[in-house]
Protein backbone atom coordinates (compact mmCIF):
# COMPACT_ATOMS: atom_id res chain seq x y z
CA UNK A 1 0.00 0.00 0.00
CA UNK A 2 2.94 2.43 0.35
CA UNK A 3 3.96 1.99 -2.57
CA UNK A 4 0.64 2.59 -4.52
CA UNK A 5 0.35 5.98 -2.10
CA UNK A 6 3.97 6.96 -3.43
CA UNK A 7 3.15 6.90 -6.97
CA UNK A 8 -0.47 8.28 -6.22
CA UNK A 9 1.63 11.54 -5.08
CA UNK A 10 3.81 11.03 -8.04
CA UNK A 11 1.09 11.07 -10.19
CA UNK A 12 -0.24 13.55 -8.63
CA UNK A 13 2.48 16.48 -8.66
CA UNK A 14 3.76 15.60 -12.34
CA UNK A 15 -0.10 17.13 -13.26
CA UNK A 16 0.89 19.86 -11.15
CA UNK A 17 -1.70 19.17 -8.90
CA UNK A 18 -1.58 19.10 -4.73
CA UNK A 19 -2.48 16.16 -3.37
CA UNK A 20 -3.95 17.92 -0.22
CA UNK A 21 -5.62 20.70 -1.67
CA UNK A 22 -5.88 20.38 -5.38
CA UNK A 23 -3.98 23.50 -5.62
CA UNK A 24 -0.94 24.41 -7.91
CA UNK A 25 2.78 24.43 -7.53
CA UNK A 26 4.94 27.28 -7.48
CA UNK A 27 8.13 27.04 -9.76
CA UNK A 28 10.34 24.16 -8.69
CA UNK A 29 13.70 24.01 -7.66
CA UNK A 30 16.34 21.18 -8.30
CA UNK A 31 19.02 20.40 -5.79
CA UNK A 32 21.42 17.77 -5.20
CA UNK A 33 22.04 15.57 -2.56
CA UNK A 34 24.63 12.84 -1.28
CA UNK A 35 23.02 9.34 -1.57
CA UNK A 36 24.87 8.92 1.31
CA UNK A 37 23.33 11.44 4.08
CA UNK A 38 20.09 9.25 2.79
CA UNK A 39 20.93 5.37 2.71
CA UNK A 40 17.73 4.27 1.69
CA UNK A 41 18.63 6.09 -1.48
CA UNK A 42 20.99 3.76 -2.21
CA UNK A 43 18.95 0.31 -0.93
CA UNK A 44 16.14 1.38 -3.42
CA UNK A 45 19.00 0.62 -6.89
CA UNK A 46 20.36 4.02 -6.94
CA UNK A 47 23.72 3.96 -8.95
CA UNK A 48 24.91 7.11 -8.35
CA UNK A 49 26.71 8.85 -5.01
CA UNK A 50 24.32 12.23 -5.88
CA UNK A 51 20.67 12.34 -6.18
CA UNK A 52 18.76 15.07 -7.83
CA UNK A 53 15.88 16.32 -6.18
CA UNK A 54 13.33 18.95 -6.92
CA UNK A 55 11.38 20.90 -4.27
CA UNK A 56 7.97 22.23 -4.39
CA UNK A 57 5.41 24.49 -3.00
CA UNK A 58 1.75 24.60 -3.29
CA UNK A 59 0.36 28.09 -3.89
CA UNK A 60 -3.12 27.37 -2.45
CA UNK A 61 -1.88 25.50 0.71
CA UNK A 62 1.71 25.91 1.22
CA UNK A 63 2.87 22.31 1.63
CA UNK A 64 6.28 21.55 0.55
CA UNK A 65 7.16 18.95 -1.36
CA UNK A 66 10.93 17.29 -1.91
CA UNK A 67 10.95 14.04 -4.54
CA UNK A 68 14.10 12.63 -6.24
CA UNK A 69 13.96 13.77 -9.76
CA UNK A 70 13.34 9.84 -10.66
CA UNK A 71 10.08 9.75 -8.82
CA UNK A 72 9.13 12.66 -11.11
CA UNK A 73 9.29 10.09 -14.06
CA UNK A 74 7.88 6.82 -13.32
CA UNK A 75 4.70 8.40 -14.24
CA UNK A 76 5.93 9.84 -17.81
CA UNK A 77 4.34 7.53 -21.13
CA UNK A 78 8.20 6.30 -22.03
CA UNK A 79 8.97 5.33 -18.38
CA UNK A 80 5.26 3.14 -18.41
CA UNK A 81 6.49 2.00 -21.56
CA UNK A 82 9.97 0.96 -20.96
CA UNK A 83 8.95 -0.98 -18.07
CA UNK A 84 5.94 -2.64 -19.83
CA UNK A 85 8.35 -3.65 -22.35
CA UNK A 86 10.00 -5.48 -19.42
CA UNK A 87 7.15 -7.11 -17.98
CA UNK A 88 7.10 -4.83 -15.25
CA UNK A 89 3.49 -2.79 -14.62
CA UNK A 90 4.25 0.78 -13.06
CA UNK A 91 1.61 0.42 -10.57
CA UNK A 92 3.53 -2.10 -8.33
CA UNK A 93 6.77 -0.22 -8.59
CA UNK A 94 8.70 -1.04 -5.43
CA UNK A 95 9.13 2.47 -4.07
CA UNK A 96 9.69 2.18 -0.79
CA UNK A 97 11.85 -0.95 0.08
CA UNK A 98 13.94 -1.28 -3.23
CA UNK A 99 14.08 -3.41 -6.54
CA UNK A 100 16.12 -5.81 -7.62
CA UNK A 101 15.10 -5.71 -11.49
CA UNK A 102 15.74 -2.25 -11.98
CA UNK A 103 17.64 0.34 -11.32
CA UNK A 104 18.50 4.56 -12.12
CA UNK A 105 20.29 7.27 -11.68
CA UNK A 106 20.28 11.08 -11.79
CA UNK A 107 23.16 13.55 -13.05
CA UNK A 108 22.71 16.89 -12.40
CA UNK A 109 23.30 19.70 -15.42
CA UNK A 110 22.80 23.17 -15.47
CA UNK A 111 19.84 23.04 -17.82
CA UNK A 112 17.91 20.31 -16.42
CA UNK A 113 18.02 16.61 -14.99
CA UNK A 114 18.48 13.57 -16.75
CA UNK A 115 17.47 10.50 -15.46
CA UNK A 116 18.55 7.37 -15.84
CA UNK A 117 16.39 3.90 -15.99
CA UNK A 118 17.84 0.31 -16.19
CA UNK A 119 16.70 -2.47 -16.76
CA UNK A 120 18.29 -5.89 -17.53
CA UNK A 121 20.74 -4.75 -20.35
CA UNK A 122 18.40 -1.50 -21.83
CA UNK A 123 18.61 1.69 -20.68
CA UNK A 124 16.16 4.48 -20.54
CA UNK A 125 17.55 8.09 -20.37
CA UNK A 126 14.27 10.99 -19.97
CA UNK A 127 16.09 15.07 -19.42
CA UNK A 128 13.78 17.07 -17.84
CA UNK A 129 14.13 20.79 -18.27
CA UNK A 130 14.27 22.88 -15.02
CA UNK A 131 10.59 23.37 -15.38
CA UNK A 132 10.88 19.28 -14.95
CA UNK A 133 8.64 19.36 -18.81
CA UNK A 134 9.99 16.03 -20.62
CA UNK A 135 12.90 17.40 -23.39
CA UNK A 136 13.59 14.15 -24.69
CA UNK A 137 13.74 10.56 -24.08
CA UNK A 138 15.83 7.63 -25.86
CA UNK A 139 16.20 4.22 -25.47
CA UNK A 140 19.38 2.19 -25.85
CA UNK A 141 21.07 -0.61 -25.58
CA UNK A 142 23.37 -0.66 -22.14
CA UNK A 143 27.02 -0.31 -22.52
Amino acid sequence: MANRRTLWYCEAITWDVCPHCAGHFDEATIDTVSVSDYPWFAAIGCESSTLVTFGLRCQRCGVSFRMPAFYYVLTRPPTIAFFHDHDIDYRSLELEYGSYSWTWETVPREDGVPVRLVIDDELLEIELDRTLETRSYRRTARE
